[in-house]
């Protein structure tokens, strides 16, 4: 009797971390796609305040940052939002990933 109870527990345990270690697995693979995100983010950031620093102005389109600043983005996998908010104003920058349904 008392070795069924021992495997039982032991089962119980292990079951116990299969679960921790799935949506730990979740958790950390849902950090790492924020954290690509938002390095993607200041990429373009970088790019456009470089270019305010170079001609005195911010750039209208991302298209603009890829043809003079060497931008480069994986347009099959993000969408770059930019919305210019004029030549001196900072425009609105967001990333956000193509197959996001948000």
């Amino acid at each position: 009797m008392r070795k069924h109870v021992n495997i039982i527990i032991t089962i119980i345990c292990a079951l116990i971390c299969i679960a921790i270690l799935t949506v730990s697995s979740g958790y950390a693979e849902n950090y790492s796609s924020k954290e690509e995100l938002r390095i993607i983010e200041d990429s373009v950031r970088t790019a456009v305040v470089r270019c305010y620093a170079t001609e005195g102005r911010y750039p209208k389109t991302v298209d603009y940052l890829k043809n003079n600043y060497s931008l480069t983005v994986d347009e099959d996998r993000y969408f770059i939002i930019y919305e210019p908010q004029g030549g001196n104003i900072m425009p609105v920058i967001r990333v956000i990933e193509a197959n996001d349904e948000k």
